[in-house]
């Protein structure tokens, strides 16, 4: 059996984002509503090993953790591979 780590860092820029809006009108007053913007910038982190038993058999865990201000994205997966 071999056990394969892996591990990766990254800074995600946010290069094209923008807030939405939208114009709305009522009663001849004019009225602009903003949405909720979740932040440019994101840190990233992908954690995980897989294990290789055979030429034909592996397995492996993840865990995923993305970050931006006001909001966190976790994942965590497994798999199970046969390759024929």
């Amino acid at each position: 059996t071999k056990l394969l780590p892996q591990l990766s860092v990254a800074y995600v820029p946010s290069l094209a984002q923008q807030v939405p809006h939208a114009n709305v009108s009522d009663n001849g007053a004019n009225y602009r509503v903003k949405g909720y913007a979740p932040g440019r910038n994101a840190f990233m982190l992908n954690v995980g090993v897989n294990a290789v038993f055979s030429d034909s058999w592996s397995a492996g865990a993840f865990y995923t953790l993305e970050t931006r201000s006001h909001s966190v994205d976790q994942s965590v997966n497994a798999s199970v591979r046969y390759t024929f």
